[in-house]
């Protein structure tokens, strides 16, 4: 039989972000392709990965994908289309991208819970804008 040492009776649950409207700073952007193929494409698509940190509390991250697929890149949607971010940022479009471009972003946002195996995480679901 195993032992531990922890004191289950210190543990304090903590609630999920709350959600609403929120000012986030750009902690991480990586650069990830999809284990999977995309079932459109047939492709393993690329993706920037990124932690969203938001200003008014402590201690959250909000976790959010672009994908860099056509169709997503394709959409009028900042939250979904990298392209429509940079366009709200007022930064340039060309034929390259950097992911370092996004950590001198502020995004303000507005957050949902959405389940994942049983437990509510915060998903930044709308950009209202973007600032550098």
């Amino acid at each position: 039989m195993a032992e531990f040492d922890i004191n289950l009776g210190e543990v304090k649950f903590k609630p999920p972000l709350t959600p609403g409207d929120y000012t986030f700073a750009i902690l991480k952007a990586s650069v990830e392709q999809a284990k999977e193929p995309n079932k459109r494409s047939g492709e393993r698509e690329w993706m920037i990965k990124a932690e969203l940190k938001p200003l008014e509390v402590e201690g959250y991250v909000v976790f959010h994908i672009w994908s860099l697929s056509q169709a997503a890149l394709e959409v009028e949607n900042p939250a979904i289309s990298l392209k429509k971010l940079y366009q709200l940022a007022n930064w340039p479009v060309g034929d390259k991208i950097n992911s370092d471009d996004l950590l001198s972003f502020k995004i303000v946002g507005h957050t949902k819970l959405e389940s994942f195996n049983g437990r509510l995480n915060p998903k930044l679901e709308t950009i209202l804008s973007v600032t550098t």
